[in-house]
């Protein structure tokens, strides 16, 4: 994507539009991938101007890609549409679940590191000869419990800063470069 649109463009289509001007159809694929467009693999290029651009335009309904007319091959555009669709939703379950995996791992090491601080404040209320164990087993009990509510915090921000639901809900267009105005 050597083509980028000027800010002043960008701000021409509202604030619901995310804009890139393409050179090809290429430019949203790998270029290390030659398979159809059906699975072919989605630009690291195309990703991280995305993140950018959601930045700017936090809540977009609609992801406009211009291309010169002579370029448009329109009868590829559904393909391309359906193929990107489909990886916003799958990036989108994936992350979900890896935020949800971070959560209960939270929670699980919050929940063991408490039980274990109070085991070892019972034992030694109980038992005097075992505030050698407490000295050394009250560090561990902590770290867990604040390693699991740092867990469960950070999960939490993962879960709601994920920027491929956004993608998943915009609606794909394809423009001629030429002739595009909001």
């Amino acid at each position: 994507m050597d083509k980028r649109i000027d800010s002043e463009r960008q701000e021409k289509a509202g604030d619901s539009a995310i804009l890139l001007a393409l050179d090809d159809y290429d430019d949203i694929f790998s270029d290390f991938d030659i398979r159809s467009y059906n699975v072919r693999a989605i630009s690291i290029d195309l990703l991280e101007e995305l993140k950018w651009r959601l930045r700017r335009v936090p809540k977009p309904t609609r992801l406009i890609f211009t291309l010169p007319h002579y370029r448009r091959r329109k009868h590829l555009e559904p393909k391309v549409a359906r193929r990107l669709r489909t990886f916003f939703k799958m990036r989108t379950e994936a992350h979900e679940e890896s935020a949800q995996h971070r959560i209960i791992r939270g929670i699980w090491l919050f929940l063991l590191g408490f039980i274990l601080y109070l085991a070892l404040f019972a034992l030694t209320s109980w038992m005097t000869s075992f505030e050698l164990v407490y000295d050394f087993a009250l560090f561990p009990s902590w770290y867990l419990a604040w390693a699991g509510f740092d867990d469960l915090l950070e999960g939490m921000k993962e879960k709601s800063k994920n920027y491929y639901k956004v993608l998943a809900q915009v609606r794909i267009e394809f423009k001629d470069e030429e002739n595009y105005e909001q």
